[in-house]
């Protein structure tokens, strides 16, 4: 089965899911001649979440000699179809040289789910990379939100950046829980406008209708010098 899936770098690949970890990479010339940007997508799916409350993390990592600069995720069913309402995202995140995507099923069993990671690798792009995190608490109570945003320091450019909810250990929290957007933004956490540099990127997260406990919202911002 083959599903488009949107990447938080704004770019558009189509990635194959199934029940075990895969990886594939594409290869697109950018600016044309030897050199030209050469952009690498590597992907990586695994079977899951399944159970009620649980997540699932995927991993997809950056071949060697080339840059990390973004990603995305996905969750979906392996055979097709409508997914179940409460199968959703809460993490779409940077880690060393990889990417990583993180399925969550909420307060119902999912049957066939898979968790799709989305790597965005650059070749004879930027000399270094860094990334900038910022995190709040919560959201707490029930129906309240968060909002976390990382900014590149002065000196280095946004390239893009993730977005995590829950358990700082990494567990889903809430089954409610979930992100409502990981997007460029300024300073001050609104979106960034269209035609216009953005130099910081956001992070928001809902509590839906139940409340949670030590949870965390999360925002990285992947920035170039």
């Amino acid at each position: 089965m083959r599903r488009a899936i949107l990447l938080a770098a704004a770019a558009a690949v189509t990635a194959a899911c199934g029940p075990t970890a895969v990886a594939t990479a594409g290869r697109t010339v950018i600016g044309g001649g030897a050199s030209g940007l050469v952009r690498t997508v590597a992907v990586s799916t695994v079977g899951g979440p399944a159970g009620p409350a649980t997540a699932t993390r995927s991993s997809a990592a950056c071949p060697a000699g080339t840059t990390l600069v973004g990603g995305g995720v996905g969750a979906a069913l392996t055979g097709g179809g409508k997914p179940p309402s409460s199968l959703h995202t809460n993490g779409t995140l940077p880690e060393r040289r990889t990417w990583v995507g993180i399925g969550d099923t909420g307060g119902q069993p999912v049957l066939g789910g898979a968790t799709t990671a989305l790597a965005l690798c650059l070749t004879g792009g930027p000399a270094r990379v860094t990334v900038t995190v910022a995190q709040v608490d919560g959201p707490g109570a029930s129906r309240s939100t968060a909002r976390a945003t990382a900014s590149c320091p002065p000196g280095t450019e946004l390239l893009g950046g993730g977005g995590f909810t829950g358990d700082p250990s990494g567990g889903p929290g809430s089954p409610s829980l979930h992100l409502l957007g990981s997007y460029p933004s300024t300073a001050g956490g609104a979106p960034a406008a269209a035609g216009l540099e953005a130099g910081s990127w956001t992070a928001a997260a809902g509590a839906g209708g139940r409340q949670g406990a030590g949870l965390q919202t999360v925002s990285y911002a992947v920035c170039a010098s």
